[in-house]
Formats: structure tokens, C-alpha cells, sequence
């Protein structure tokens, strides 16, 4: 910070004095911050950066900055408008904290005034009123005002880019600093103190000031504080059309510095917040019907995704189906061919086994017949060896031949059982079920398809 006189003191038995600048911002705040700091007043800078809009910086408490910014998000569902009107005190409670430690940290052991400046202070000044009859702080305002054409073309350069919208951020921030601090502030004219800044300065001492001490700046300081060529926004200012911003513009054409009629103003003011509650009852209920119509927005587009998502389903798996359908139609050809086969090596078999029992019934007969003559004395039983031993190796080999034709075919058969049981066991085989039970059977069955199909990854997942 720059070196200050130490001629601004809190003059106050009840708490230490802090000087708010307040407005509707783009109305000469930075400048009201610089002259304050030059004056004494310990003006906090850490957000002193300098760009095209403010050449000589903003002036603002970067702390102050980031929890208005915290306010804004959760109080301000438009930004153009005012902060809700009622909200739990939890909603705010970390913000209130951080203000607290914040003010606690800047009061400073000396009897100083200090002060800061950020423009979206102006909509939050019951917050801010909370905290500071918590500490025991006793505010100061100083209330920029500045041509309503003016301000909302600088808004509007700024970044905004929409001059309604302009127009409304200017309206509220001024109503609503006026009406939270109860008119109770030094108005300072953007356009008088460029025009006369040695007696506009001179007055805002008289106000934050210890009262008695003259300004401790002399004339030519004074007047070298300003600078006519930072009213650039004028040059290209279009009248304002919002009545609401032009009827406020018309009661700060009657304040300046503290000498204005102030139940005027307030009478003034309370007709203006009687109108902008209504607006803002009937903003309110656009934005619950907004919100209900996005909700149904949203379940209409999520049902949308979820048809999209079962016709991506029934395509995705439609060559699978019918890849699996070939599937089994071929398993079933190779079921019937396997029958088949089985059934003509039973055939074979049996007409094996019939020769081998008839071969079998005439060995019988021939060892009954040889026996029958030995016993009736009718002479040994002549008997060719050679033929005999190849009737035995015959039947053995036929015998082997047969046993080993069936086992082969009870192994094609259970082999058959197998791959048909793994095939109808596969996770593409059942999901095509799934997809060819939803097609030929819709209703339930198809809003529950992606479920099911799910479950059955999940499942094949867990094995």
C-alpha cells in the first residue's frame, strides 16, 4: 500500500469505524477507493490488478471477492436479480465464518479506520450488517453514483454484452444498496467529481474523516487524484429504457453527499421494493416452473436414451441371434445325424450279435451233439483243432469289433451332449434368448431386456 496519513481515525467509543464503498459497480468505486486510500483510510489492494477497464487497478480485498463470489452461486439464481429472499442459515454458514475471521484479522490494534470495495457487496449487505453488529464494527458507507447511461455501456464493455441485462445489474445493485443501508450513506457523483474533485474530495473527508481535522490533502493533490479521461463509457452511452433503472437513477439525482431528504428517499425506496417484490415473486415462480419443466426435460430425455439405448441393444444383437440361431440349427442337423449314425451302428450290432448268437447256438449243438455220441458209445468225438481254433478267433475278433463300434458310438453321442449343452449354456446363446423373448413377446419383457442382459454379464463377469 501506498504511504497514508494517520489523520483517519474510528472516533467512535462503541466499535472500530469501516468504510464500505458500495454501488452498483462501473460507477467510479476504484477511483472512491484510491481517493479513500490517499485520504488515510487503510483500503485493502491485494486484488490491485490493472487492465483497460481500471488502469489504475480495482482496489478490492481478494478474500471479499472470492466469498461474494461463494454468495453469488448459492443466492443469486439469477444474477441479475436480487439474492433469494429466504434461505436456511446453513446454506450460508461457511461464507458468515470466513467473513467473521476475515474482518477479525483487519481490525487492527490502533484506533485507524479502515475499509474495502467490491461492488457485490451491494447485494449482500444483511450479511454483511450480521457481521458486523457480531464484531462490534460501525460501517461507513459511501454510495457511488454515476450517469445510468454510463454505467450500464461500461457494464455492458465490461463483458456482459446484453444492455437489458446491463441495465437490470445496475438497477439492483443500486436499489438494493440503498434500500439495505437505509439511505444511510455520502453519495458520491462519478460526473461531479470529475468536474470538481478538490470540493467532492473535500466533502467525502467530512464524512470519513475525524470530524474537526481538515482534509489532509491540499487542493493541488486533490485535483491531481482525477483523471477526466477514465469517462470514456459516456462516449458511447445509449438512454436507458428500463423504468425501474431510471426511476433510480432519478432518486440519486436527488442525493448528494449526505444532504438529501432522506425520509423522501426512503419513501421513495419502499414504493420501488414494493413493485421489485412482485417482479421478483413472479421470477421466482418462473424459476420453480423452469426447474420442474427441466426435470421433466431431463426424465423425458433419459426414457428417450434408454429407447435408444434397447433399439442400440436389439440391433447390436440381432447378428448375434441369428448367428446363433444358425447355430443351433446346425447343432440340431449334427443331433439327428448323430441319431442317425448311433441308430445304424445299432443296427449293425444287432445284426452282429444275431450271427454271433446263431454261431454261438451251433457250437452249442455240435458240443451237445459230441457229447451225445459219447456217451451212447458211439466212438471219440473227431474234432478238426484248426477249425475250431478259427471259429473261436473269429468270434473274438467280431466280438471285439463290436464292442469297440458301440463305445465309439456312445462317445460321438455324449460328445454331441456336451458341445450342444455348452452352446446352450454360452452367454451369447442365452442373451439371444433374451433379445428373441423380448422381440416375440414385448411389453415388460422389453423394458426389462437391458436389466436382464446386464445381469447376465454381471454374472458370466463373476465366474
Amino acid at each position: 500500500m501506498s504511504q497514508v496519513p494517520k489523520s483517519a481515525r474510528s472516533g467512535t467509543a462503541d466499535g472500530q469505524r469501516v468504510v464500505v464503498v458500495i454501488g452498483s459497480g462501473r460507477s467510479g468505486t476504484s477511483l472512491c477507493a484510491k481517493i479513500l486510500g490517499r485520504l488515510g483510510i487503510d483500503m485493502e489492494d491485494t486484488l490491485n490488478r490493472a487492465n483497460e477497464m481500471n488502469p489504475e487497478g480495482y482496489f478490492e480485498d481478494a478474500k471479499l471477492v472470492e466469498i461474494n463470489k461463494s454468495l453469488i452461486s448459492k443466492l443469486l439464481p439469477v444474477p441479475r436479480m436480487g439474492p433469494r429472499e429466504t434461505y436456511p442459515a446453513s446454506l450460508i454458514s461457511a461464507e458468515v465464518e470466513e467473513l467473521k475471521q476475515h474482518f477479525s484479522d483487519r481490525i487492527s490494534d490502533d484506533d485507524r479506520v479502515w475499509g474495502f470495495k467490491d461492488p457485490r457487496v451491494s447485494q449482500f449487505l444483511p450479511i454483511y450488517r450480521q457481521v458486523f453488529q457480531s464484531l462490534g464494527i460501525v460501517p461507513v458507507y459511501v454510495f457511488c453514483a454515476r450517469s445510468a447511461d454510463a454505467v450500464v455501456e461500461s457494464i455492458r464493455q465490461a463483458g456482459n454484452g446484453k444492455r437489458d441485462v446491463s441495465e437490470q445489474i445496475y438497477f439492483i445493485r443500486s436499489f438494493l444498496a440503498l434500500r439495505d443501508c437505509a439511505a444511510n450513506a455520502h453519495v458520491v457523483h462519478y460526473e461531479k467529481l470529475l468536474s470538481d474533485p478538490v470540493g467532492e474530495i473535500d466533502a467525502l473527508w467530512q464524512h470519513v474523516g475525524e470530524p474537526g481535522k481538515p482534509c489532509p490533502l491540499s487542493e493541488a493533490d486533490r485535483a491531481d487524484l482525477v483523471d477526466e479521461r477514465l469517462n470514456r463509457s459516456q462516449l458511447r452511452a445509449v438512454p436507458v429504457t428500463n423504468p425501474m433503472a431510471l426511476r433510480i437513477e432519478a432518486l440519486l439525482d436527488t442525493m448528494n453527499g449526505t444532504d438529501f431528504d432522506r425520509d423522501m428517499v426512503m419513501s421513495e425506496l419502499r414504493e420501488i421494493d414494493g413493485i421489485h417484490s412482485v417482479y421478483q415473486s413472479c421470477l421466482d415462480r418462473f424459476i420453480e416452473i423452469g426447474k420442474s419443466e427441466q426435470k421433466d426435460q431431463d426424465h423425458t430425455a433419459e426414457l428417450q436414451k434408454n429407447k435408444d439405448r434397447v433399439k442400440e441393444l436389439q440391433k447390436d444383437h440381432a447378428a448375434e441371434l441369428q448367428k446363433n440361431e444358425g447355430r443351433v440349427e446346425e447343432l440340431k442337423k449334427d443331433l439327428v445325424q448323430q441319431e442317425e449314425r448311433h441308430k445304424a451302428a445299432t443296427a449293425v450290432l444287432t445284426v452282429e450279435l444275431s450271427h454271433l448268437q446263431a454261431e454261438n447256438a451251433q457250437l452249442n449243438e455240435e458240443r451237445n451233439s459230441a457229447i451225445s455220441r459219447i456217451r451212447s458209445g458211439e466212438g471219440p468225438l473227431s474234432v478238426d483243432k484248426d477249425q475250431a481254433a478259427h471259429i473261436v478267433r473269429r468270434l473274438r475278433m467280431k466280438l471285439v469289433k463290436a464292442r469297440a463300434a458301440r463305445d465309439k458310438a456312445v462317445e460321438r453321442s455324449k460328445a454331441s451332449q456336451a458341445k450342444a449343452k455348452n452352446i446352450a449354456n454360452s452367454t451369447s446363446f442365452r442373451a439371444g434368448q433374451i433379445l428373441a423373448d423380448s422381440i416375440r413377446r414385448p411389453g415388460l419383457r422389453t423394458l426389462a431386456m437391458p436389466l436382464r442382459l446386464a445381469r447376465l454379464r454381471r454374472n458370466q463377469g463373476s465366474k
